[in-house]
């Protein structure tokens, strides 16, 4: 409520008091009493006396707005109001200021002992980066050297395996000159042995000659061979067996009981004859072939014994030549049982005489 101690309130106009007078405030913040500004005005529209501005009017007194109210107060009254409300203000702004203070203040010694702290961090790390770059050096120096002696150890892997195709090459090389001399050799083999069969037929060549001229002294007996049968008989002379006292010259002896009229007699020379062919050497087998039985021509003794007992045995004999030896188409004679020859040369290989 507004007293009426305040002396300053007083009309513009005429100065009267607000204890005398009702007192009215301009939007122009002028106070006029009622009688000077006129009774019958409008107080919405006058006309201020002090600046002669058009205005609204408002009676002073509490019913006013709070914002025109707080001009009317006292003063004293205010700062007392204020000093507290601003001590209350200060007292709030200090607290968060203190404490923002002391948060600042923390975490700037966090700060500060995380950028110690990085220092040294900085150092150790600036010492192993140091480190590391001497080791990376040392290393990319073992690098280099590791990768020179690589180009070195490739350069000998090359000329070794250069080395291994040329030793390849002269291994095949070898090896087929090997197989030439494993032919040669062969061949001089088979010309060696065909050598020494030819050696062999000229030295039994050489023999029959001189068994023929043997023969051939000696007088010729007259038989007549007209009585020989024609047609074998199944009644066949006692086998005969071998005895050879060497690959060429085979011997021969009866079984059983030989002949009482013959078993002095010397025996047939004969050979055996194999139906085959060593094929390497170039060898003619003859050793199969013998006689069991003289021909009717041969000059012995048990051909004479044969002979006169003719009409004894005249059904067991074959149909032969003449002679073995001395007929120059050589017609070989017939055995006893019709399976061997007399001995000859292999074709081609027979001795001339």
């Amino acid at each position: 409520m507004i007293s009426g101690g305040l002396f300053w309130l007083r009309c513009n106009f005429c100065s009267s008091d607000s204890c005398e007078r009702s007192l009215y405030l301009t939007d122009c913040s002028h106070i006029f009493c009622l009688n000077c500004l006129g009774k019958d005005i409008k107080l919405d529209d006058i006309n201020c006396l002090t600046c002669k501005k058009k205005s609204r009017v408002e009676k002073i007194s509490d019913n006013m707005t709070k914002e025109k109210l707080f001009f009317f107060k006292d003063p004293e009254e205010l700062m007392e109001v204020f000093k507290k409300k601003i001590d209350k203000i200060r007292s709030f702004q200090n607290y968060h200021q203190d404490y923002n203070m002391k948060l600042m203040v923390g975490r700037c010694k966090k700060a500060t002992n995380i950028l110690k702290s990085n220092v040294k961090e900085k150092e150790e790390m600036k010492n192993k980066y140091t480190q590391l770059m001497k080791l990376t050096k040392d290393k990319f120096g073992i690098l280099k050297k590791k990768e020179e002696e690589m180009v070195i150890l490739k350069e000998k892997l090359d000329g070794v395996e250069k080395s291994m195709i040329r030793h390849k090459d002269n291994e095949r090389r070898l090896e087929e000159k090997l197989k030439k001399l494993q032919s040669m050799s062969q061949h001089r083999q088979a010309m060696k042995n065909h050598s020494s069969e030819d050696n062999r037929t000229d030295s039994f060549s050489l023999k029959r000659r001189r068994e023929s001229d043997a023969v051939k002294s000696k007088p010729k007996p007259k038989y007549d061979v007209s009585q020989i049968p024609l047609f074998p008989s199944n009644k066949l002379s006692a086998p005969i067996l071998k005895t050879s006292n060497g690959p060429e010259y085979p011997t021969l002896k009866r079984r059983n009981q030989p002949c009482p009229k013959t078993q002095n007699f010397s025996p047939i020379s004969g050979a055996r004859f194999n139906h085959t062919k060593d094929f390497f050497s170039d060898k003619n087998s003859y050793d199969n072939l013998f006689f069991k039985m003289h021909g009717a021509g041969d000059d012995t003794d048990e051909c004479e014994y044969n002979f006169n007992n003719l009409n004894n045995s005249k059904d067991i004999f074959f149909q032969g030549a003449t002679s073995t030896q001395r007929d120059t188409v050589r017609n070989l004679p017939l055995s006893l049982d019709g399976s061997e020859i007399s001995r000859i040369s292999p074709y081609g290989k027979m001795p001339r005489i």
